[in-house]
């Protein structure tokens, strides 16, 4: 994937300057999540469905897509179908985050245009280190997975 080059801020933060879209139908665990990135230095906007999730991608730039699969009405692998082909943010880095089993899953999120798979529950080090790893290597020219 080609993602847009992050505009990074100086600071000793990980994710300072980042723009991140989390995406769970659980409301905790968005309130949780949101307030750890922004502890690492992201600006960070929730969505409880895929439709706000499109919503908020219609008017916002997003360096990061963070996505539970999970989800009634429309799952991750639906929304990020719909988010790849949009213009605004089709182009941005992509984790799928699933508590089903990581093999099978893993392929399918990647088939369906995620740059990586995270099983639940993640802990806040490793997505701050995939997020990290997703833009040094789109910054750089490499392709995902």
């Amino acid at each position: 994937m080609d993602y847009p080059p992050a505009k990074r801020s100086v600071t000793n933060l990980p994710l300072a300057g980042l723009r991140l879209l989390l995406v769970d139908d659980q409301v905790d665990t968005l309130d949780i999540f949101s307030v750890l990135l922004e502890l690492e230095g992201a600006t960070v906007l929730t969505a409880a469905s895929g439709q706000q999730a499109l919503t908020l991608a219609a008017a916002h730039h997003f360096d990061v897509l963070l996505c539970d699969i999970g989800m009634p009405v429309m799952d991750g692998y639906q929304l990020i179908n719909k988010l790849r082909h949009s213009g605004r943010n089709g182009s941005m880095a992509a984790i799928a985050l699933t508590g089903f089993g990581p093999e099978q899953y893993a392929h399918r999120a990647s088939e369906a245009n995620f740059d990586r798979h995270l099983l639940k529950p993640v802990r806040i080090d490793e997505v701050v280190r995939v997020i990290q790893d997703l833009l040094e290597m789109a910054q750089s020219g490499q392709t995902g997975e």
